[in-house]
């Protein structure tokens, strides 16, 4: 019996694993294919060991949306900068910052559902 149980603890186990790569995987795919793009604020940070772990909100049709993501840069604004980000228009929740793209002064307020494609000053 209990060699049953390990076995089904291994197979509980590994099935949550794939379930778990599968979500990460599907988010990224529709946020690659399908995402808009909006204007995240920096809300502060937490260091932890795989590094900082910096929290970011948005504003998706009137209601904010927050998360936070890893961040290897040492130049981040931490605090009230402001940084693109891709959302699913369908489930603003999964959403995922673009570090490397701070989002420039000219750019001014954002239309309430995002942008198809990452605005560009005049």
């Amino acid at each position: 019996m209990s060699n049953q149980l390990k076995n089904f603890g291994s197979i509980i186990f590994f099935a949550f694993l794939v379930v778990i790569l599968f979500k990460i995987y599907y988010d990224d795919y529709m946020i690659a294919n399908h995402g808009r793009f909006c204007i995240g604020i920096t809300k502060g940070w937490k260091r932890t060991a795989k590094g900082p772990t910096v929290y970011y909100e948005f504003l998706i049709n009137g209601k904010i949306f927050g998360s936070s993501a890893k961040s290897g840069k040492d130049t981040l604004v931490l605090n009230g900068g402001r940084y693109f980000v891709r959302f699913l228009p369908n489930d603003p929740t999964v959403s995922r910052v673009m570090w490397d793209r701070p989002v420039p002064d000219c750019i001014g307020k954002q239309p309430l559902l995002g942008w198809a494609e990452i605005p560009i000053c005049n």
